[in-house]
């Protein structure tokens, strides 16, 4: 017969989990979306750049880690590379 009060009976109910876990976070895929849009509408100003590289960084990091969010992600690669693009061809251009 089994202990009511052993090590068993208490150990038999998983805990639930916690509201912090961020394995399948949006977070990167977000940042990474704004830092697009950012990078695009601050191009003529040469800081889309930085914020295009920066969101690059973290939808290719979102890509790799999560199933979640994808096309946001995707999204945010591709605004990022847009603005460095445009960042790029502004300053080649003489826009500085």
């Amino acid at each position: 017969m089994v202990d009511p009060t052993g090590p068993e009976s208490r150990y038999s109910v998983q805990p639930p989990p916690l509201r912090g876990d961020r394995s399948a976070g949006t977070g990167l895929a977000v940042a990474s979306l704004v830092l697009g849009i950012l990078a695009v509408l601050l191009s003529v100003a040469c800081v889309g750049g930085v914020c295009g590289l920066v969101g690059l960084v973290l939808a290719v990091t979102h890509l790799r880690r999560s199933r979640v969010s994808r096309p946001m992600a995707w999204w945010g690669l591709s605004l990022s590379t847009v603005g460095i693009l445009l960042t790029v061809a502004w300053v080649a251009y003489g826009g500085l």
